[in-house]
This record gives structure tokens, C-alpha cells and sequence, in this order.
């Protein structure tokens, strides 16, 4: 599975683990529930800095993602 792809997972997982809707997690990121839906399915690139933003919302940090990523 490519890197994208298995980063949206991560943030799916995190973020569900959490209990954020993917809507709540758009609002706090400046985007909306089809960007994150984008995201979690690996079909959006995503810089450093929006990786960072996403971590801050979801309260967690930036490692939880490549760390679950990689698995």
C-alpha cells in the first residue's frame, strides 16, 4: 500500500480513536469533512505543515501517524 494511502488510515484510526467526525476534524484544520474524507482515503498530498495542523487537532503528535503509518 502506498504511503499516502496508509497516512490516511493512520489518521482515520487516531481520529476516530478520539471521536472526532471527519466534519469537526475539517473546522478545526480550515477545510471540510470531503478534504479530511480525501485525506483518510490517500487521495489528497498533503504538505509538512497541514500534516502538523492535522496532529495539533487531534491532539496528538506529528511520530502517531508515520508510527501507525508504517504498520
Amino acid at each position: 500500500m502506498e504511503l499516502k494511502k496508509r497516512f490516511g488510515k493512520a489518521v482515520q484510526r487516531i481520529r476516530t480513536a478520539v471521536d472526532i467526525s471527519q466534519d469537526e476534524l475539517g473546522s478545526r484544520i480550515g477545510g471540510d469533512q470531503a478534504y479530511v474524507s480525501r485525506i483518510e482515503s490517500g487521495q489528497q498530498n498533503l504538505t509538512l505543515d497541514k500534516v502538523d495542523e492535522i496532529a495539533s487537532a487531534l491532539g496528538v503528535d506529528v511520530s502517531e501517524f508515520f508510527a501507525k503509518a508504517g504498520k
